[in-house]
Formats: C-alpha cells, structure tokens, sequence
C-alpha cells in the first residue's frame, strides 16, 4: 500500500511539473494569436483567467485531484478561445486533442470527461449559431457546418477522447501491476534476507561462543529484542562474578562501575547507539569485581541495526587493563618529574646571570645558557656545536681546551677559580669558573659541563679600591701640610685679630679730648690773645682747632668702623678655619641651627667687597623681607655663598661691557630660593652634564672642587641644587632650594 502511494504521488508530482510547461505554452499561443486580429483583450485577459482558476484551486485544496479536472476544463477552454480569436479556424480543435493526449501522464481516465464535454458544448454552439444564420465576424472561417458534419466531428472527438481515456486507464492498471509485483518481489526478498540472517546468527552465535572460550576478556552479547545479555567465560574469570541472570543484567553492571565514570560511560553508549551513522563504541572506566576491588576496563563494542538504523544487537568485550594503566601512571609521574626537571633546568639556564655550558669530549657545546648566548650577542641555538676557538683568542681557547681535557683524563674538577677570557675583538673579561666532569648514567666521563660568572666589576673595583687607597695615601700627606698650613694661617688671623683689638684700644683711649679742652681754653682767652696776635689771626687759630678735632673725630669714627668690619670678617674666616680642619681631621660638625640666609649673603659680599671693587662688578640684592629661616650650619652656608659669588666674578671677562651679578632669594611654596645670576662666560650643554663632577673645571689653574662642594653642603641640608645657561656667552642662573624650618 504505502509503495503503491508512493508510485502514485511521483506520477502525480511529475505530470504537475509537466502541466507547468503546457500551460505557459498555451498562454503564449493566446498571445501568438492576438498578432493576425488584433484580439489582444481575448488573450490576456481570458489566458489570465484560466491560469488563475488552476493555480487558485491547486493552492486551495492541494492534497485533493480536483485541480486536474480544472485542468481539464482550462485546456478545452484554450481550444475554444483559439478558435474564437482566429475567427472560427477549425483547426484550432488540434489544440483540445494536444490536451487529451497531455492529460495522460496523469494515469486518470475520467479527467478526459471535462475536456471532451467542453470541446463537444463548443461544436453544438457552432453548429446552432450556423443554423439560426447569426453573422459574426469571428465565425468567418467556418462558412458551412451542416448536421452531417456537426455530428462526424463529434463523433470523431468522441473517439479521440476515449482512445485517451483508454490510454490512461490501461497505464494506470498496468501501473498498479507493477507496484504490486515489485511490492511481493521485495518481500520474498525480505523473507530471503530474514532467513540468511537467522542462519548467519545461528553462526555468529556458534563463533561467539568459541571466541568466549579462546579468549581471556570478558565477552558479552547484548540482544535488545529480547533484552537479554549473555556473559563468556572471561567474566568469571576477570571478575569473579559467578554467570547467574543476576549477575548478567544490564543493571547489575551499572552498579558496579565507578560512580565517578557511570555517567560518561552511559553517554557514550547512547550516543553511539542513537547515532544511526556509529556502528561501535569504545571506553574506559573502573569496575567493580567480587573481591571489591577496582579493575580499569577497557570495552569495545559493535552495533547491529536492522534495516531502519534501529540497534538489534550489540557485541562487545571488556579487557582489564590494570596493569598497563598502572604503567602508564608510573610512566605518568615519571614524565611529570622530568618534565618538572626539565623545567627547573630551563629555568635556570634561562634566567641565571651566569655563563652555564655543557660540553662534549671534543670540547664543544651541546647546552649553553640564554646568558651566554647574549653575551656573544647570539641565540642559543647559534653555539651548539661551536668551541672556545669560535668566540675567543687562541691562547685562552688553548687554555681552556686543556683545562677540559685534563678533567676527561683523571675526572677531577676545577673549582671555583680566577681567570681571564679575551675575546676575539679584545675585549677583556675577569670571570670565576668551575669545571665538573658530565658522567652518564654507566660512570663514564662523555665530556665537561661548568659555570662562569663575570666578576669584570668587582675587579675593576678592587683596582679602584687600590688606587683610592694609594690616593688616599697621598691626601692624607697632603691634609697634614694644608692642617699645617691652616694652624700658620689661624696663627696669623689671630694675630692680625690681636693687632686690631690693639689699635681699637689705643684709639678707644687717644687724645680726643684733650683737644677738646684746648679747643675751649683757647676760645676762653681769645680776648688775650686779640691783644697779643690781633682778633683776625685769633679767630684763624681757633677755627683751625675746630676744624682739626672735626676730621680728627671723622677719623677715629671711621677706623673704628672698619675695625669692626674687620674683626667680623677675621670671625668668620676662623668660623671657616675651624670646619676645614675638623673637616681634615675627620670631626666634621653636622649640627644644624637655625640660620638667616640674608645675613649670611651680607656677610659673604662683605668678605668679597675687595675682589668685587677690584673686578668692578655690580652686585645686585633683592631679598624679600618676610624672608623665612632654614635649618643648617651658618659657616657651611657662607662657604656656598662665597663659593658661588666668587665663581661668578671669575666667570666673567676683564673685556666684558657688563659685569652683573643678581641674587634673588624668596619664598615659593614649601621651599626658600637663592638665585645667583650673572652675566658671565655661560657653558654649553656639554659643560653643564659635567659641572659637578669631582675634579672636572674649566679653569685653567682651577681643581674642580668649587661646585663639588657647593653640591655637597646643598645635598648635606636636604636641598637641590641646579645651574643652567643659555649657551656660551650668555651667562649663567644658579637656583638653589631650601627647606623652610617649621614654625
């Protein structure tokens, strides 16, 4: 039934495609017509109709026929507006048996009715409007149409329609036949299959159980018709379970996997058996045997379906693999242990600051560190298989190649000693080595492995440590004459002090006033002596005196003055003696007071006043007057004063049209600023990355210690220091930062 259906609905499926075609064939023959009378309308709008009307019904009711027999009428329909567009050509009924004849793909005899009904209604109609003498034009070619004729026509339409009818009908019998034939040859087929395979499961079962005896796994045979699992031999004998229908069942076995892998064991076996294109399954997971330990299994597995895909059966075994998998985790650990060795051992041959290397007996390399390979600016890769000779002189290679050989002959290492690499470019390189024999698993020495580490620095810093050691040497000799010298000078300060305070006395105690008192006397007896000398020369007399005790007092003010300034200036040059012999004797004060950066400028400039009168320069002071104290040592900071002042005198030129010097000191922010700045030689940029270097000048009978030590006491009072210039000629601003001392 279902193959006789399927027959049918491709006949059906065919002939519509078929009809597809003949339709728009028989619209364009309306169109084809409309060309010889002009009957435009007719064709596309009656051509239009007749598709809609099939197409309609078809989509209406799609399951049922009733459709063909609208085709039916549709086709006679065409053949009648033919005729009606050529004016009556008989010829046009060519087109009704053309239909006939199509309709016969469909195998339905009774689809002819509707079409011979239409066509033979046409010919009535022809022959009553010839009869009742009706003119129209599109009768034109049919002039006569007699009863006679009328009824050949019909009857030769009749037969024509039947002979179709018949056509289709006998096609759609022996059609039937057919089905039927084809229907009973399949299932003799599937009796014939059926049998084959009882007899092949009969053997299938028959080498089953033979393979249940010859083999150790633990075969099973599922058969889901009969939801029955038979277990071999190797059951018992893998698992201790005794073959019982309990032991046996599907549920049984499920209980005894690991709880861990049950699940994805029961989704691999479903998804084998739902996929129609897997014919076999294969896992592994732990099971359960009667002595409650657990065996790893491995089960493979074949599906048998039947002809729709379905699982009939399923074959399978099971094979305790417990002892390789307990290889394989033994094999595991190891790999992962020596992936972990591996590892470490990159690790340090990647990151360690050394030259690592192994080496074989012919003293090349088979392993070296990243480090290595960068300090020959190569990759690792790059010196396997190369030797001391590629990368160094000859004479170190040499060394080195017999260093290595030695140690293959009598396998004692060399530690940890001092020696000398120079490379091919000659550079020089101190390293510590260590050299150790590579000894293989049987004891044999198969070549050398050792560490270097660059130790260039620390030489060269012992070499410095030695020559600071010698130049501390010679300073100390040279501390000890400027300590003499300073203990002359202090001397002589302190006599020059002691000559003062002499003078300051002596005019303290002159004889001002004594002409003073001759002054009075002689104005007292000015009278006696009007008599004696005259009053004109009296008065001269007295006037002289006057005039003489005036500059006399002007004098002593003063000297008495510049006493004063000198005896300030003899303090601080000994407040200065005092720090650089404490400074030579290694007593070095760092006691910070609080300090007026004013009065410390006034009395730098003071001590200076002679060197900036001699040089003629013009020095410029604009201090703020709310100008806070700072924290630190008055002496140390007169000595930057005067340090800085005086390099900016000696920064400009005799020649120089301007000699200016402007210090600036005010507040900004957190901090206290002095500025000196001067209209001096200025520096370049390259000067300017050097100026504090210990020893570095641009004098020609200069030490280089100025700005050092200006940078020094400014570092020592947690301050910055900077000096700037915009370029040679354009003098320089040196800027300064204080801390200001809290309130």
């Amino acid at each position: 039934m279902n193959k006789n259906y399927s027959f049918t609905q491709r006949v059906k499926r065919r002939s519509d495609k078929l009809m597809n075609y003949f339709l728009a064939i028989y619209f364009a023959g309306g169109i084809i017509c409309a060309c010889f009378y002009n009957t435009w309308l007719i064709a596309l709008i009656g051509g239009s109709i007749s598709l809609s009307i099939y197409y309609g019904v078809k989509k209406v009711v799609p399951e049922s026929n009733l459709y063909q027999y609208a085709l039916s009428i549709i086709l006679g329909i065409f053949t009648s507006q033919y005729i009606y567009q050529m004016q009556g050509m008989f010829e046009m009924y060519f087109f009704a048996f053309v239909g006939s004849t199509v309709l016969i793909t469909y195998q339905n005899w009774k689809l002819q009715i509707p079409l011979m009904i239409v066509v033979l209604t046409h010919l009535a109609i022809f022959g009553y409007h010839d009869n009742t003498g009706i003119e129209n034009p599109y009768f034109l070619n049919l002039n006569d149409y007699q009863l006679q004729r009328f009824l050949i026509h019909i009857l030769l339409a009749t037969l024509i329609f039947f002979i179709c009818g018949l056509w289709s009908y006998l096609l759609n019998k022996y059609s039937s036949i057919q089905v039927e034939q084809t229907r009973k040859m399949e299932a003799l087929q599937k009796e014939a299959l059926l049998a084959v395979k009882e007899q092949a499961a009969i053997e299938s079962n028959t080498r089953f159980n033979y393979a249940a005896q010859a083999t150790s796994d633990a075969i099973w045979d599922r058969n889901y018709t009969e939801d029955k699992v038979f277990w071999g031999d190797g059951y018992h004998t893998l698992f201790g379970y005794e073959i019982t229908p309990e032991t046996t069942s599907v549920s049984f076995w499920a209980s005894k996997v690991h709880p861990e892998d049950i699940a994805g064991v029961t989704q691999t076996v479903i998804n084998a058996k739902e996929n129609p294109a897997i014919n076999s399954w294969s896992c592994e997971y732990r099971f359960l045997k009667a002595n409650d330990e657990y065996a790893y299994v491995r089960e493979k597995a074949i599906i048998l379906r039947n002809e729709n895909g379905v699982p009939t059966r399923t074959i399978g075994a099971l094979q305790d693999i417990s002892e390789s998998k307990l290889n394989e985790f033994i094999l595991k650990d190891l790999n992962d242990n020596l992936e972990k060795e591996k590892y470490y051992l990159d690790l340090l041959m990647d990151n360690m600051p050394d030259a690592i290397y192994f080496k074989d007996k012919d003293s090349k390399f088979l392993r070296v560190s990243k480090f290595m390979a960068d300090k020959f600016g190569l990759t690792v890769k790059d010196l396997i298989g190369k030797s001391d000779f590629d990368f160094h002189d000859k004479k170190h290679a040499e060394e080195a190649f017999s260093d290595e050989q030695q140690i293959l002959q009598n396998g004692i290492p060399k530690i940890d000693y001092v020696e000398k690499n120079i490379f091919k470019d000659g550079a020089e390189h101190w390293v510590t080595s260590t050299k150790m024999p590579l000894i293989n698993l049987e004891g044999e020495i198969i070549g050398t492995f050792g560490m270097s580490r660059d130790v260039t620095k620390i030489k060269n810093l012992e070499k410095q440590q030695h020559e600071a050691s010698l130049d501390k040497a010679v300073a100390l000799g040279k501390f000890e004459i400027a300590s003499e010298v300073m203990h002359d000078i202090g001397n002589a300060v302190v006599g020059f002090g002691a000559s003062l305070n002499r003078i300051k006395r002596i005019q303290e105690h002159g004889n001002q006033e004594n002409l003073t008192q001759l002054i009075s006397f002689f104005e007292e007896q000015k009278n006696a002596i009007t008599i004696a000398i005259g009053e004109a020369k009296a008065d001269a007399v007295i006037k002289i005196l006057a005039g003489i005790e005036q500059t006399q007092t002007k004098n002593q003010q003063e000297t008495a003055s510049s006493i004063a300034e000198q005896l300030k200036i003899i303090s601080n040059i000994e407040d200065i003696l005092n720090i650089q012999r404490k400074y030579i004797s290694g007593h070095e004060s760092i006691e910070r007071k609080p300090a007026n950066l004013k009065s410390i400028i006034n009395d730098s400039l003071s001590m200076l006043f002679a060197s900036i009168n001699e040089t003629a320069v013009n020095v410029s002071v604009n201090i703020a007057d709310d100008l806070p104290l700072i924290k630190g040592d008055r002496t140390k900071l007169m000595q930057l004063m005067l340090n800085l002042v005086k390099n900016s005198i000696e920064a400009m030129d005799d020649q120089s049209s301007e000699k200016n010097i402007t210090i600036n000191a005010y507040k900004e922010a957190n901090q206290l600023v002095l500025q000196v700045k001067d209209t001096g030689s200025g520096f370049d940029k390259t000067v300017a990355d050097k100026l504090f270097n210990k020893g570095f000048t641009t004098k020609s009978n200069g030490m280089g210690q100025s700005l050092y030590n200006c940078k020094t006491i400014v570092e020592s009072h947690e301050g910055t220091i900077k000096i700037s210039s915009d370029g040679l000629g354009k003098g320089a601003i040196t800027t300064i930062g204080f801390k200001i001392m809290a309130a």
